[in-house]
C-alpha cells in the first residue's frame, strides 16, 4: 500500500477539513478616512458660517429699518454733535464722529443708548 492509500480511510487532518488560514488584514485607507473627516469639517463649518451671515443679514436689516422709522419720526433738521460733555434727550439727533448719524432712544442721568444704522449702541453724556 502506499501512502495515499493509507491515509484515505485515515481520518482527515485539520487543515483537510476546511480550516481556514487566517486572512491577512487589509491596511485601512486612512488617508481616505482622513480626507472624508476633513470634508465633513468644512461642510459642517461653511454650513455655520452660511447660517450666521443670514442672521447678522437679518439682523442689520431690522436695524435699518428701525433706523429709517426712527429718521422719519425725529427727522434731521436739528442734528446735535455728540460730546461727552452735552445732554441729550429722548428723540435727540445726534451726529457721533465714529458711528454717524443716530437717533437718542433711551436717556439716564449719564448714559444714552442711540440708534445707528449698524445697530443701537449705548454712550455716555452729560460728564462735565
Amino acid at each position: 500500500m502506499s501512502d495515499e492509500s493509507a491515509n484515505e480511510g485515515a481520518a482527515p487532518t485539520a487543515k483537510a477539513k476546511g480550516a481556514k488560514e487566517p486572512k491577512e488584514k487589509k491596511p485601512r485607507n486612512l488617508d481616505g478616512l482622513k480626507a472624508a473627516n476633513e470634508k465633513r469639517r468644512v461642510a459642517l463649518a461653511e454650513k455655520k458660517a452660511e447660517v450666521a451671515a443670514k442672521k447678522e443679514a437679518d439682523l442689520r436689516a431690522e436695524y435699518e429699518k428701525q433706523y429709517e422709522t426712527l429718521k422719519n419720526q425725529i427727522g434731521t433738521a436739528k442734528v446735535i454733535p455728540y460730546k461727552i460733555s452735552a445732554r441729550f434727550e429722548v428723540a435727540n439727533a445726534i451726529q457721533h464722529a465714529k458711528f454717524g448719524l443716530g437717533f437718542v432712544t433711551s436717556a439716564s442721568s449719564d448714559r444714552i443708548e442711540v440708534a445707528f444704522v449698524e445697530g443701537v449702541k449705548p454712550l455716555v453724556h452729560n460728564r462735565g
